[in-house]
């Protein structure tokens, strides 16, 4: 919910489904009733994996499959929202903000970034342990005046000892591309202008 909070919205539908009724008695929605069996049963399974998070990628890969029975649950919600003007604000704002983190993944959102930090140890000038730097900016600063790097690392994300900073909040992965739009996108570029050229058709050798 995170990258798509309107997926709370659609959950609060399927949940509807088999509580609502209408005047009579009878039970509306009744036919989304399996598709939230099916999304929940298929997120038991991607829960119960080791990799939950799907290794190297922008948001909640394991359960992407599973978004279009969840959507689905956006229906029953629409009867309630529509005569409320607040519920509507509501609804839409949580849109936008989904589809504003999916736009975010996909223009700057680059494999080796964030999923693969670098760290470095750097000395200053009278100090006689280095520090851990993360950012850029501190890192350039301290490199400006004097500071040397001792070595460099990288918090590789599928790492059991980096898997805290799945739950980070000043290290997450949207914190991270909101605050580096043009650098992950630059990334981008040159992640993939690699990757074509090792698949580019070759002239004949000579």
């Amino acid at each position: 919910m995170i990258y798509s909070p309107i997926v709370a919205v659609a959950l609060a539908g399927l949940v509807m489904a088999w509580r609502r009724q209408d005047a009579e008695g009878d039970e509306v929605w009744t036919l989304l009733k399996p598709l939230g069996v099916a999304a929940l049963s298929l997120w038991l399974v991607a829960f119960a994996w080791y990799d939950w998070w799907g290794g190297w990628a922008f948001g909640y890969r394991p359960l992407v499959d599973t978004m279009p029975l969840i959507c689905v649950g956006l229906v029953p919600m629409l009867s309630l929202v529509a005569a409320d003007r607040s519920k509507r604000a509501l609804v839409a704002g949580l849109a936008a903000l989904s589809i504003g983190v999916q736009l975010l993944g996909a223009f700057s959102y680059s494999t080796l970034d964030w999923n693969n930090r670098p760290i470095y140890e750097v000395r200053s000038p009278g100090e006689s342990e280095p520090r851990l730097v993360v950012e850029r900016e501190e890192l350039e600063s301290l490199k400006a005046t004097g500071g040397q790097v001792v070595r460099q690392g990288h918090m590789n994300i599928d790492k059991p000892h980096n898997r805290h900073r799945l739950w980070s909040l000043s290290d997450s992965q949207l914190v991270y591309y909101i605050q580096n739009p043009v650098e992950g996108r630059q990334s981008k570029a040159n992640f993939q202008r690699v990757w074509v050229g090792l698949f580019a058709p070759r002239g004949p050798s000579r």
